[in-house]
């Protein structure tokens, strides 16, 4: 089991505090579908590994992985801080919406779930209420880090620092759903995402990217991308050259990452984008990335 340093859990979530808004979203992507967003190959997990997924809101991510691969891993997001939320018998989304109305008197989104879908999210044992800012885990906790689509919702530079906080010296942090550009033919990472707004192209900067990647460099830390997706906007795609590196991944070491093999359905794709499911390097200084180095042919 990993050790806490703060058994308490907050009253409720942070962001429940807000004035502002007047709906709470609540995301959650099933197991199958995070496992191959991460590019997580077989072998991903070192034995008795111990691992964090934060953010993992009403995904049935963590409890699929410890049931289906026995992988010892603690699910963390401030939602669970809300009595009911979590419990063993799967709720519909109409379920789970009167409970935060309840709670909160706002409405609820439930992104990536249909009406009358059975939700199930993680084992209340697994879960953690708490914030990526304020992780209550003792230094070096965790061989794995994991998350799916938190980098757009966080204060980036705070964030990073506690997940390396936790982070064991040989561990990895891999997060899914990075909406990064990169422009792999100029060997170029972008500190943000090109869109388009009544037909022109226009580039959305990440600020709290940008503050990170010094500090990523003043620590030595070793910063790759997987080139997993592209720009749904032709001028995006085909005039630019730009893929989507939709995948950060953050080691203490110098190990090139394990990445899942393409599948054969995206081969045809390949043809037209070759960089397209590439693993590279990033210097977090300069953000020039750097191809994989091919393995040496076994000498005789």
């Amino acid at each position: 089991m990993i050790d806490r340093v703060n058994e308490e859990k907050p009253s409720r979530p942070n962001w429940a505090r807000s004035e502002t808004s007047d709906t709470i979203q609540v995301t959650g992507r099933e197991y199958e579908f995070i496992r191959d967003d991460l590019r997580l190959p077989k072998d991903y997990f070192p034995p008795q590994a111990k691992v964090i997924s934060i953010g993992e809101g009403l995904s049935n991510f963590a409890r699929q992985l410890h049931e289906k691969e026995g992988v010892d891993i603690i699910a963390v997001d401030p939602i669970y801080a809300v009595r009911g939320v979590l419990n063993k018998t799967p709720r519909t989304p109409e379920e789970i919406s009167k409970i935060f109305t309840k709670e909160f008197s706002k409405s609820v989104y439930l992104t990536k779930f249909q009406e009358g879908e059975k939700i199930t999210g993680p084992n209340p044992e697994q879960a953690v209420a708490a914030s990526v800012y304020d992780l209550p885990f003792k230094d070096a906790s965790f061989d794995r880090v994991l998350s799916y689509r938190l980098l757009e919702h966080i204060d980036a530079l705070p964030a990073f620092v506690e997940m390396i906080r936790v982070l064991k010296p040989e561990g990895e942090i891999r997060m899914g759903g990075a909406l990064i550009n990169a422009l792999p033919h100029q060997n170029k990472l972008l500190p943000g995402l090109w869109t388009t707004d009544m037909g022109m192209p226009i580039f959305l900067s990440n600020r709290g990217f940008q503050q990170t990647m010094p500090w990523l460099a003043k620590r030595q830390l070793s910063l790759y991308v997987v080139l997993n997706e592209l720009p749904h906007r032709q001028i995006i795609r085909d005039d630019f050259g730009a893929y989507i590196a939709g995948v950060l991944i953050v080691r203490k070491d110098e190990k090139w990452p394990k990445v899942a093999p393409v599948s054969k359905d995206r081969q045809k794709q390949k043809e037209k984008y070759p960089f397209l499911d590439q693993l590279m390097k990033v210097d977090p200084q300069t953000l020039e990335l750097q191809k994989q180095p091919k393995l040496a042919a076994p000498t005789c």
